[in-house]
């Protein structure tokens, strides 16, 4: 059975390099460059990315059409943001926008259905607003990443990002 689990590395001015850090059964770590693979990696793919009207998941949406996959969700609970980035993609029938929250595991268990690649970038990240809302940021941030990694089992995701 191979696994291979995807991190992301750094964004740069729009570009997302991406590294393969773990390789089947090999005790050793290898990190390296997937850019000459990624046609083969995103080509026809269905990708879905949590937290994708936000800074990281607009990156990612841009790098991902340069390959051509065959569908990319962007999954945010924030209508706005999905307007605007509406906007900013224009009417790409590649891209679905799906309302919803990573805190809800049956409407991201749906979304997750013939997925196979997953990016996670959903988060409360305001760490001087979080200081006196603790329970909400365990709720998205703790609570809802295990519901990401819980759907991606369900759901036999090939390729996740968390």
């Amino acid at each position: 059975m191979s696994k291979k689990i995807i991190f992301l590395g750094n964004v740069m001015k729009s570009n997302i390099f991406i590294y393969l850090l773990c390789v089947i059964f090999i005790p050793t770590v290898y990190a390296y460059n997937l850019s000459e693979n990624n046609h083969q990696l995103f080509e026809n793919k269905n990708v879905l990315i949590l937290g994708g009207t936000g800074f990281l998941g607009r990156a990612i949406t841009a790098e991902l059409l340069k390959y051509n996959p065959k569908k990319i969700i962007i999954y945010s609970r924030d209508e706005v943001k999905h307007f605007k980035f509406k906007k900013r993609f224009g009417t790409n029938h590649n891209i679905i926008n799906v309302i919803g929250d990573i805190r809800d595991y049956v409407r991201l268990s749906e979304t997750m259905q013939n997925i196979d690649i997953v990016f996670h970038a959903a988060a409360l990240k305001r760490i001087d607003i979080l200081e006196t809302n603790v329970q909400e940021s365990i709720k998205t941030n703790i609570i809802g990443s295990l519901n990401v990694f819980n759907a991606c089992i369900s759901n036999n995701v090939d390729k996740k990002c968390v």
